[in-house]
């Protein structure tokens, strides 16, 4: 299958006088626009904080979020968010129904949840031990394993319905190397078989990864995509980690950011960081392209032609691939 084109989810906050429908109607006409195939509803709700505070026990602090009781209630399920009523799935729905109105069933819906190991970090940032609640400290077993359950609620009803689903962990190297899979495993492995078989879960992360933690991430097991940046002076050292063989000996293919969020690369840019990732990984290995990061408070007038360059180089590559 030739390359496809994604984003990471976020887009620029629609003015006050926008509705939350029409900001998703929006964000998904500049993606159609500029040629993506798995698209975001825009993330109309706001930061990666700010939907997760929809669970009991989660609130908003000053500089991340604060525990003010255990988030996940195994013995009382009935305290528990229903995924159905969480914005996320929400909003999926809304983009969901107005692509299939438009006869664009073609066009996938990708949901992006906050991770487990950022969820804690968040709450680590939300003032420190004030703000882990009956959890006591960062290293509490139950804080990790009851972040997996709240979150692998909502990634389990995403898959359900079909969405694509990319787990956001821009702070997974807060955790030790090997730990990444103790903390993650669960969490992938409570997907159902069909969403791993039609490669529609991922994993997103952010800046330079190092070997330590590229070696643990090509080991997860039920992820088939990794997402991983390659735009920018500190992702682009990513390349020093990636390889053909760790992807094929561990059945992973990628979605490589090959183009930044914060400024308009020019074509042959954005081509040669293709190229370079292709050299690397095998071109046969790239699944996706996609930006580095999310669009929240950037410009809104970069978006259209970050997206728009990113394509002509995608298709340009691809013409170059054929002739091959």
């Amino acid at each position: 299958m030739p390359i496809q084109r994604t984003v990471i989810g976020s887009f620029p906050t629609q003015p006050i006088s926008i509705s939350h429908e029409e900001a998703i109607r929006k964000a998904i006409e500049l993606q159609l626009d500029n040629g993506i195939h798995v698209v975001s509803d825009g993330e109309p709700y706001g930061d990666m904080k700010d939907y997760v505070t929809q669970n009991p026990g989660i609130e908003l602090a000053y500089m991340g979020i604060k525990f003010t009781d255990r988030i996940w209630h195994a013995d009382d399920p009935s305290k528990n968010l229903d995924p159905d009523k969480c914005w996320k799935i929400q909003d999926y729905k809304a983009a969901r129904s107005y692509l299939d109105g438009k006869g664009r069933k073609d066009v996938k819906v990708k949901i992006a949840l906050t991770g487990p190991i950022s969820l804690v970090f968040f709450g680590k940032c939300g003032g420190l031990y004030e703000s882990l609640g009956p959890y006591e400290k960062l290293s509490y077993e139950e804080l990790y394993s009851d972040s997996v359950k709240v979150v692998g609620s909502i990634a389990r009803r995403a898959v359900e319905l079909g969405s694509y689903l990319q787990i956001d962990e821009p702070y997974l190297t807060e955790i030790l190397p090997e730990s990444v899979n103790d903390v993650l495993n669960s969490l992938f492995k409570s997907l159902t078989k069909s969403a791993i078989k039609e490669e529609r879960v991922s994993i997103h992360v952010c800046r330079q990864l190092g070997k330590a933690y590229y070696d643990e991430l090509v080991k997860l097991e039920n992820v088939p995509i990794l997402n991983i940046p390659f735009s920018g002076y500190q992702e682009r050292k990513n390349l020093d980690v990636i390889t053909r063989e760790s992807l094929e000996e561990n059945g992973k293919k990628l979605v490589a950011g090959i183009i930044s969020n914060t400024e308009i690369e020019d074509v042959a840019t954005v081509l040669k960081t293709l190229k370079d990732v292709s050299e690397k990984a095998g071109a046969e290995n790239i699944s996706f392209v996609s930006p580095i990061c999310g669009f929240l408070k950037k410009p809104p007038e970069i978006v259209g032609p970050i997206l728009k360059n990113m394509k002509e180089a995608s298709e340009l590559f691809i013409q170059s691939s054929k002739g091959q």
